[in-house]
C-alpha cells in the first residue's frame, strides 16, 4: 500500500510526460520493486559457494530485470500520446531504453567472462 500511495503522491506532483504517469499503478510499483533486485538476487544466489557460479548467478538475475525494465519502458512508450509533449515523451523514454539496453549489455559481457571464469575452476 506504501507503495501504491508513493506513486500517487508522484504522479500528482510529476510533469505529463514523466514516466510514472505513463505506467499504470500496478506496472509502476512492480517498477519500483525492480529496483531491489540487486539484494533479492543476492539472497537468491547466496546459498552458492564458488565465487564465479554464485556471481554469474547474480548477473543472469540482474539480466532478467533489465530486460523487465526494457519491457515496461516500451510499454510506457505507447502512452506518450496522452502527455502534453509527445515528443518529448517519447524522447525521455527512449533515453531510458538505451540506458537499460547498455547496462543489459554490459551484463551480457560480464555473464560470459564468469561463465569462462567458472569453466576454469570446475576444470
Amino acid at each position: 500500500m506504501e507503495l501504491l500511495e508513493k506513486y500517487l503522491s508522484t504522479v500528482q506532483e510529476a510533469a505529463d510526460d514523466s514516466l510514472p504517469m505513463l505506467l499504470t499503478p500496478t506496472a509502476w510499483v512492480t517498477w519500483r520493486d525492480l529496483a531491489d533486485v540487486t539484494k533479492t538476487c543476492r539472497k537468491k544466489c547466496d546459498p552458492i559457494k564458488l565465487s564465479s557460479m554464485k556471481g554469474l548467478c547474480i548477473a543472469k538475475c540482474q539480466a532478467d530485470e533489465a530486460i523487465k525494465r526494457i519491457a515496461m519502458l516500451r510499454g510506457a512508450l505507447v502512452n506518450c500520446g496522452r502527455a502534453k509533449n509527445p515528443d518529448r515523451c517519447r524522447e525521455g523514454i527512449d533515453r531510458q531504453i538505451e540506458k537499460w539496453a547498455d547496462k543489459l549489455r554490459n551484463i551480457r559481457i560480464r555473464v560470459t567472462k564468469l561463465r569462462v571464469k567458472a569453466a576454469r575452476e570446475r576444470a
